[in-house]
């Protein structure tokens, strides 16, 4: 990941989860351990950016960054955002939508 932002974010945690069902398949074929073949988030995470999240928003070192914390992080800057900015579609038809039911419908 580059840049940390909320559609980075979302397409960032669509394609893990896409990378995992696919890594588990495999596994399944094969017998392996799926914690031997999986990249870690934190190894996905361009240098700065991690020290950035380290620093900034999970005050922690580095080298004490957890997967877990990482990827919670990512959800909830991801939910939060995306779930502020989303309109009532249902609510927009009602206030924008007008019909004239003067002019007759000659193709019905």
């Amino acid at each position: 990941m580059t840049v940390w932002s909320q559609p980075a974010l979302a397409r960032f945690l669509r394609d893990r989860r896409q990378y995992l069902s696919k890594v588990r398949e495999r596994c399944m074929v094969t017998g392996g351990d799926e914690t031997n073949v999986t990249f870690s988030i934190k190894s996905s995470v361009e240098p700065q950016i991690l020290e950035h999240l380290a620093h900034y928003m999970l005050r922690t070192p580095i080298a004490e960054v957890t997967e877990e914390a990482l990827k919670s992080e990512m959800e909830r800057k991801a939910g939060n955002m995306m779930n502020d900015h989303v309109p009532d579609g249902a609510k927009l038809f009602v206030e924008l939508l007008e019909m004239d039911l003067a002019d007759p419908d000659i193709e019905a």
